[in-house]
Order: structure tokens, then C-alpha cells, then sequence
């Protein structure tokens, strides 16, 4: 971080800092006396003055997380001034907040809330004196005791019926879940302490004047990290940054908001007609034990901050990780309708839910609610862990560290409520791999309603309605990313949106979607989906990724159900086997995608088309005059020279941003047309509108082409309608592009029929199909199929080698050294690739980790087979996701590394035997017939 930008972010200006600079010289040691005499925890090495404060950052849980990582579970720092000590391991928690809590359980109380009228009356930040123990007393008894929890379960239940009403109401609409519990946690919160709601679930941002504005400004000064005046106390007297003064603004706002109701209830209780009996809520029970106004206001305060912002958390994390996990979401539903057997659920409901709790637990392991407990103090200077902390430290533990460590958790980052199924792990602080709500004499008293409120919000919510994100958004590309405060809140809102329901009622109707039942097969496994749908909303936009994340839970081979289509992905090299060799004979009929559906040119399809003789006719022409040993080297000069006017046309442009893709793209496009028609199409300095519009046409065609949520091919009833208007627009776009050659090829027609026509005069493999009868419906078809699957996946190949290569300098160091040594001309031709080991083992490792296909082109099952003991059903579609294989730790060492070496000492072909490679490439398997043709083009895009 430089200097303005530290400044600038802290609201710092230059002369203060100079000057603040000068002053700490002169009295440095002064201000920081040597401690070499004690061995404190080790840390990072730290500058004069400032200490660590430029390495903590915004985001301190994951900073310490990593000096942790590199210096041990337990770790210092010095802010200024100020040591911080940080526990980041079960048993440094455990010697804190345990073996060394007579030493270490002072409160450090944040700058905000140091005023001087209101921390004697504090139950967060006083000390444990007898007025502590006594608001301690009262909050356990009337608020937090198994007796006062059930006294308010029906209150509770009232106030999430309010919230259930509230998003029946809007219906269709897009909600933000945050504010709606924050509103009824807070209501519920008031209705106990006064009798009555403060807010409105109808304005979340402005009800009763702003009280909810000044509740969350309160906890936004709380949870300010650089607090200055806290790291070089010569400065606090002053508040540079104004935070006491900015909250003592807000608590006096916030406090006239009940001043009325404390005075009126002040007079009915000291009253002579007042008994106990009347008590109606905690404000008079704090009445008739003499509290102040000053102390009310504190405490309640406090409850509310506590009380609402580490609840809201808690429900907020959970839920993101249910619509992120939509099959633990299922098993929390189905054990509801299991367990429960009334519409509304209550709190005498909770205890039957195991699962729900499990899930809870899992998210708070993740996310705690307060990632860095509230800090401690250490009274005396005390021993921990063989280390000395010195008197008046501040003492953190890092909860969100312990519940990432490896150490302590099994796969740590995956969210898996099973783990504490069976398990006698629990949040109560004796556990200490486990502690959202802390531990010891300062653990949150709070805790029982906590969790309660937790678990009803989710049940009912769960129970009551479909989740699900608004615009069809993947619930995989959620920003998981936090905001640290005093409770760890999400970055980017979660909100909820509901399905309309008389789509859905018109859909439950349709009894033609309903799949027949698969009882007597046994499909490989797969994730529980919804009726109707089935997995649909779980698939996402990038297939390849949802099914390899179902592979890691469900094995190798998946099933999954998309309308009334079954699906079947293999991920593992063995899966790959069975399907592409093994079941071979079953397995290989084609899917052709919607866009493809065209009645017309489907029998002339090299791609699509049944194994018929027509289809080998094609098949034969193109392997003899395009891919062929003998046609590729008569194509080298060609191909080489359309690589030079490439690289001309960069040196021209040297200074300027070159999209990469677009220029590659154009150089293999005009590659394939003058092999074709002996002539360009596309010209490299109008990469988006050359020739009225042929290359949007071809890339819209296989825009078409790649649509994932083609409803017509799920729920065969919308199929003839073509409602997305699949088939029209790609038809639209496969005539606009036809008419591009359609003169050429009449003209080469009338010269290839002519009688002084020869074979020998044959100048383009367009006049190679004219003289084995093509039509121009065959012509079209087949060249249009050569130009997508041609230059769209090699373009990919291109571009993802290229990008790892930019991003690992030294692999590219060495291709420039392998290039030097081995080729000693000015233009490297394709005779030279054979001298490259290197590069062709970088290209190889680009491919493994971006396959041009990540989920080979789908088959079909012509008939019902086994595969791996499970059954495919006929007319099921096949993938195999070799983005998956690829990226498989059970494969690959270190995977997710980009390591060519890895191809340097064995054998591997692209083509052949070496499943857990790429994939077999089949005899009958057209797709990659070009395989040679793709691999050259690769070699030779990479080198200039």
C-alpha cells in the first residue's frame, strides 16, 4: 500500500501525518519501551511507528488467518502502541478462555463506546463487578433462562407469522431478506422490552424517523478497525476521526425514541397500586429494580446491537448457503415434512429437527457470527502457550480461522452438515473447535434466543416457501465475499424472489411433463431435484462446473433430470472408458441440439447426421482432402502464410489493444475459406463488420448452438412451438451466411461441369465436392459445420493457452529457449513443431485445464445398457466432462497448477488411449476428426 492511498482510505491529510510523524521520532522511545525481556508470540515484522497496521487491512479474521498459517496458532502484532495477541487454534482458545481466564477476561471497550456516562451501566464492557453480575442476573432470568425463552416462544411465532404474511404479499417480487429479519428480530426484541413494534416491515429504510438508520450506524462506529487514538493514546483525547462523537450522536437519537415509554411506565410502577403481578414487560422489570434512564438506555441498547445484527448474520449466512447447496435445502424440507405434521411451525418443533441443526451449525463453522470474538484484555501479564502477554494486551480469537483449518476440520471450505450428525460437537462453549457464541465468564448470554430465532426463521421459511434467486442466477456465483464489523455481515445482499403461482399451477397441470417412474432402474446417482424441473435450477450456466461439484458428492457418474430428459455425466477417466469404449455400440447415436433441428439439412449433417452411407461419404472426403497426413502438409504454406499476415498485422499495430480472440478467429476463419473457396472472407482490420456481417452470423449460430436451457428439449410438449425461437434464429442466420458463397459456388459449378474440366484442375476443396455431386444444401451444410467447429474451439485453445502464459511468465521464458535452440530461422514453419517438445507439453497442459469442449458434445442412448452397475435408460443424453477429469486430484498431482512438466516425462498422445487425459477419440466420432489440423493450428498461433 503506498502512502496517499493509506492516507486517503483512513481520512487522514499529508501535514497531520507529517507532523504526527515528527512528533512519534521524538519521543519513540519514550512512547514504546524494549520488551526483549519477554518472549512474545511470534508475528510479521512490522515498521517503526505504525507497527503491523498496514498489513491488518479491512478484512483482520482473514489477515491473521494467514500470518497464522506462516507464524502459528498463536500470533502478535503491535497497532501503534498497542500489542494484539490472536489465537487461531482450539487449543490457544482454550488456554485464553479457560486455563488463563483469571487473567485475560477484561473487556477492551471500542472507542465508541467509551462514554463515560453509560460504561458503568454496560453488560458488554464493564467489569465483572457485582453491578455487572447483577444486570447479568436479570438479563439470564427474565430474558435468556429456558423458563423466559418459553414465556416469549409464542411472541416469537407471532412475529414470523408476520414476516410469512409479508412475503406472501409480495409475491413475485424481489426482496431483501436482510432487512425483513433484521425488522422482525428487532420487533420481537421491542414487543419483549416495550410491548410494542418500532419498525415497519413495509419501510425498511425509514420508519419511526431513522431509528433504523441509527441502530446501524451505532454498529458501524463499534466495528471500525483503525482506530487511531486506540493505537497512539497521545492522539485519543482528541477523536481525530470523530467516532465517539458521531455515536454519542446516534445513542441520542436512538434513546428519545423510548424516553416517552420509560417515563410513562416509570409512573405506573411507582405507583401505590403497583404489584409485581402487572409486570407486562422486561422495561418494568427493570423499573422495579431501580434502574436510571442512563441505565436502560445503555442496556437496551446494547440488546439491540447484540441482539439483531449477530442474529440477522447467522440466518443470512445459512440461508446464502442453502440456495448455494439446493440439496441440503431438500433434506431440510423433507425432514420438516417429515417430522412436523402442522402448518406453523413453534419452538416445542425445534428439538425434532436434527438435520435443520446440523445445518446451522455448519454455517455458523463457517461464518461466525462474530469472526474475531470481542476482544479481552489481559489484566496481569500471564503465560499462554509458552509465550508471555503482556499486561493490558488486547487478546482476539479468531473463530473464522478455527473453523477453516484443516487441522481441526475435515475438506474445511465444504459446507456439509453431515459432519455433525452423530456428533457430539455443540455451540455452547465447552467445545472449544465450536465457538460462535464465545466461551467462559464473557460468553453471550444471549446465546439460547439466539439460536432459537436462527432455527424458527429458517424452518419457516424453508417450510414455507421456494427459494430461489431472482434473474435465473447461478446460485454457484453468489459473492460469498464479507464485510467485517462487530458481526460478520455478507458484502453483497442476498434477496429472495418467488415463482408466480399461477405458472405454477398451469404447470402442475400438465401431466404430459410428469416423468414416468424409474423405480425398477437403478440410475447412477444424483442430487434430489423438484418435481416438474427436476435439477433445472441447479444445473446453472456452467454445467461443467455444477456436475463436476455433484461428481465430488455423488461418484463419477451422475444422473440428473431436466424436465422429463435424464442426463448422464461422467467425470472420472473410467467413466469415460465405459461410455466412449465399452458401451460404445449403445451409446454413440448423437443429440442434436434445437438450433440444429433443421429438416432440411440434417441428412447432409457431418456432425449430426445417423452413421449412414452418406454420412461415411462425407466423413471419407474430408479425412482424404482436409485431414490427411498428405492434405495437411499441402496446406502448410497456406497456412503459414495467413499466420504471417497475423503477425504483420500486430507489428503495424504495436501500441495498441489487440483483442486477441477476434484477430485468431479471423486468421484461422480465412485459414479454411481459401482452402475451401480459395479466397478470404474476413478481414483483420474490421474484426466485428467485415463483409456485411458474416462473422456475427456465424458466432450468433453458435450462440444458438450452445443455449444450456433449451425448454423444448426438456418438456417435449413446448418443442413444436420452438417458444425461445431456437430453430428460427438459427435458420436466419445459416441463410444470411449461405448467401456469402453462394455465387462462388454456382460459378465453380458451371466450371466443374464444364467439358474441359479435369480433376487435375480442382483448385479448392469446394471444387472436390462439386465433383462428387454435392448439392447446395450439402455444400452449405457441411462448410458451415467446418467453420464452427473449426475455428471457434481452436480460437479457445489459442486464447487459454496464451492467457496461462501471460500469467506464467517462466513457462513462457522457456518456450522462448526451446524456440531459440531449436529453430534457427526467421519464420518457424510446421516442420519445425516437432522439434518443441515443451510447447506441445504446454499446449497439452492448457488443454487439461481448459478443454475447447469441456462437456463433450452429448450422445444418446440407442438402447437401455449398463454402465458402471447402473442403469442408462434409452434416449437418455451422455456427457462426459472433461473439464471435470482434468481438474481431478484422483488423476492429476496438484491439479489446479499450470505445470507442463507433467508431459514431459510420460507419454501422453492426445488422440488415442489416454483417458484421464482428454477423451478416446472413436473411429465413429466425426467431432474430433480434425484433431491434427486443430493441433498445428494451435503450435503455429502460439509461436509468433
Amino acid at each position: 500500500m503506498d502512502i496517499t492511498s493509506f492516507l486517503r482510505d483512513n481520512n487522514l491529510s499529508l501535514p497531520f501525518f507529517v507532523l504526527s510523524s515528527i512528533f512519534f521520532l521524538l519521543l519513540v522511545f519514550k512512547l514504546a519501551k524494549p520488551t526483549s525481556s519477554k518472549k512474545l508470540p511470534p508475528g510479521p515484522r512490522g515498521l517503526p511507528i505504525i507497527g503491523n497496521l498496514h498489513q491488518v487491512g479491512d478484512r483482520p479474521h482473514v489477515s491473521t488467518t494467514k500470518f497464522a498459517k506462516e507464524y502459528g496458532p498463536l500470533i502478535s502484532l503491535r497497532l501503534g502502541k498497542q500489542i494484539l495477541v490472536v489465537a487461531s487454534s482450539p487449543d490457544a482458545a482454550r488456554e485464553i478462555l479457560k486455563t488463563q481466564d483469571r487473567f485475560l477476561s477484561s473487556r477492551v471497550v471500542p472507542t465508541a463506546f467509551q462514554q463515560p456516562s453509560l460504561i458503568p451501566h454496560s453488560l458488554i464492557w464493564s467489569d465483572c463487578n457485582q453491578t455487572w453480575k447483577g444486570l447479568r442476573t436479570l438479563c439470564r432470568t427474565e430474558l435468556f433462562s429456558a423458563k423466559a425463552l418459553e414465556s416469549h416462544s409464542r411472541l416469537r411465532e407471532q412475529k414470523l407469522g408476520h414476516l410469512v404474511d409479508f412475503l406472501r404479499k409480495n409475491q413475485g417480487q424481489v426482496i431483501n431478506l436482510e432487512d425483513v429479519v433484521f425488522i422482525t428480530l428487532f420487533n420481537t426484541l421491542t414487543s419483549i422490552i416495550f410491548s410494542r413494534d418500532f419498525l415497519d416491515l413495509k419501510d425498511v429504510h425509514g420508519t419511526r424517523d431513522g431509528l433504523n438508520e441509527s441502530l446501524h450506524k451505532i454498529i458501524k462506529y463499534g466495528g471500525i478497525i483503525k482506530d487511531f487514538g486506540s493505537f497512539f493514546p497521545i492522539l485519543d483525547r482528541f477523536d481525530l476521526q470523530g467516532i465517539r462523537k458521531g455515536t454519542m450522536k446516534q445513542y441520542k437519537k436512538t434513546f428519545a425514541y423510548w424516553e416517552d415509554i420509560i417515563e410513562e411506565r416509570r409512573a405506573h410502577v411507582t405507583s401505590p397500586s403497583w404489584s409485581s403481578k402487572n409486570a407486562e414487560s422486561f422495561l418494568d422489570r427493570m423499573l422495579e429494580n431501580g434502574f436510571s434512564n442512563d441505565q436502560i438506555n445503555q442496556l437496551v441498547t446494547e440488546l439491540f446491537v447484540a441482539g439483531t445484527n449477530t442474529t440477522t448474520s447467522s440466518v443470512m449466512w445459512a440461508m446464502t448457503e442453502l440456495v448455494r447447496h439446493k440439496e441440503i435445502m431438500s433434506k431440510i424440507a423433507e425432514e420438516l415434512k417429515k417430522e412436523i405434521d402442522t402448518d406453523k411451525i413453534s419452538d416445542s418443533q425445534l428439538s425434532k429437527l436434527p438435520y435443520l441443526q446440523a445445518t446451522i451449525k455448519e454455517a455458523m463453522r463457517l461464518h461466525p457470527p462474530v469472526p474475531l470474538l470481542l476482544p479481552h484484555m489481559a489484566a496481569e501479564n500471564c503465560e499462554v502457550m509458552n509465550y508471555t502477554i503482556p499486561k493490558n494486551s488486547k487478546i482476539f480469537v479468531n473463530l473464522w480461522a478455527m473453523g477453516r483449518d484443516p487441522k481441526v476440520w475435515d475438506d474445511p471450505l465444504s459446507f456439509k452438515p453431515e459432519r455433525f450428525i452423530g456428533s457430539k460437537l455443540d455451540i455452547k462453549g465447552q467445545d472449544f473447535e465450536l465457538l460462535p457464541f464465545g466461551s467462559g465468564r464473557r460468553m453471550c448470554p444471549g446465546m439460547p434466543s439466539g439460536i432459537k430465532s436462527v432455527q424458527l426463521i429458517l424452518a419457516s421459511l424453508i417450510n414455507e416457501f421456494d427459494l430461489v434467486l431472482p434473474n435465473d442466477v447461478d446460485p454457484m456465483k453468489l459473492d460469498m465475499s464479507d464485510k467485517f464489523g462487530i458481526a460478520l455481515k455478507m458484502e453483497t445482499p442476498l434477496k429472495r424472489h418467488q415463482s408466480l403461482a399461477p405458472f405454477l399451477c398451469f404447470i402442475v397441470n400438465l401431466l404430459s411433463f410428469t416423468p414416468k417412474p424409474t423405480s425398477s432402474k437403478k440410475l447412477p446417482p444424483g442430487p434430489r431435484g423438484l418435481p416438474i424441473i427436476g435439477n433445472l435450477h441447479q444445473v446453472g450456466d456452467r454445467p461443467h462446473v455444477s456436475t463436476a461439484i455433484f461428481a465430488k458428492e455423488y461418484g463419477p457418474l451422475i444422473s440428473l433430470r431436466l424436465g422429463k430428459q435424464i442426463l448422464v455425466v461422467a467425470s472420472s477417466p473410467d467413466a469415460a472408458r465405459e461410455i466412449l469404449k465399452t458401451q460404445d455400440r449403445f451409446l454413440s447415436s448423437r443429440v442434436v441440439p434445437t438450433a440444429f433441428q433443421q429438416p432440411s439439412l440434417i441428412p447432409h449433417s457431418l456432425i449430426w447426421s445417423d452413421c449412414n452411407q452418406t454420412w461415411k461419404g462425407l466423413r471419407t472426403l474430408c479425412r482424404t482432402e482436409l485431414f490427411s497426413a498428405k492434405a495437411l502438409e499441402s496446406h502448410s504454406i497456406l497456412r503459414e502464410q495467413k499466420l504471417g499476415h497475423l503477425v504483420d498485422f500486430l507489428r503495424k499495430s504495436q501500441g495498441q489493444v489487440i483483442n486477441l480472440e477476434d484477430v485468431v478467429f479471423i486468421t484461422l476463419f480465412n485459414t479454411l475459406t481459401s482452402i475451401i473457396f480459395s479466397r478470404d472472407f474476413l478481414d483483420l482490420k474490421d474484426v466485428h463488420g467485415t463483409r456485411d456481417g458474416l462473422n456475427e452470423s456465424l458466432h450468433k449460430i453458435i450462440e444458438y448452438g450452445g443455449i444450456i436451457k433449451d425448454f423444448g428439449s426438456f418438456f417435449p410438449i413446448f418443442d413444436k412451438f420452438d417458444l425461445q425461437g431456437i430453430r428460427k434464429g438459427t435458420m436466419k442466420q445459416y441463410n444470411k451466411t449461405f448467401a456469402y458463397w453462394e455465387d462462388i459456388i454456382e460459378k465453380r459449378r458451371a466450371h466443374v461441369n464444364s467439358p474441359t474440366s479435369s480433376s487435375e484442375n480442382a483448385e479448392s476443396f469446394l471444387d472436390r465436392m462439386l465433383e462428387n455431386g454435392f448439392s447446395n444444401d450439402q455444400i452449405n451444410q457441411l462448410v458451415t459445420e467446418l467453420f464452427v467447429a473449426g475455428t471457434n474451439t481452436t480460437t479457445s485453445s489459442v486464447v487459454w493457452a496464451m492467457t496461462e502464459l501471460v500469467r506464467h511468465k517462466e513457462v513462457m521464458f522457456k518456450i522462448a529457449e526451446e524456440i531459440k535452440r531449436e529453430i534457427n530461422t526467421d519464420k518457424i514453419s510446421e516442420s519445425h513443431l516437432s522439434k518443441l517438445p515443451y510447447l506441445q507439453a504446454s499446449i497439452k497442459e492448457a488443454m487439461r485445464l481448459h478443454p475447447p469442449v469441456p462437456l463433450l458434445l452429448p450422445h444418446m442412448a440407442a438402447e437401455t445398457c449398463e454402465v458402471m452397475n447402473y442403469t442408462i435408460p434409452k434416449n437418455s443424453k451422455i456427457f462426459v466432462n472433461l473439464w471435470a477429469m482434468g481438474r481431478d486430484p484422483n488423476v492429476w498431482d496438484d491439479p489446479l497448477s499450470f505445470k507442463p512438466e507433467r508431459f514431459m516425462a510420460q507419454n501422453w498422445i492426445l488422440r488415442v488411449k489416454t483417458l484421464s487425459c482428454y477423451h478416446l477419440v472413436r473411429e465413429k466420432d466425426v467431432s474430433w476428426n480434425a484433431i491434427r489440423y486443430q493441433e498445428h493450428s494451435t503450435y503455429i498461433g502460439l509461436f509468433d
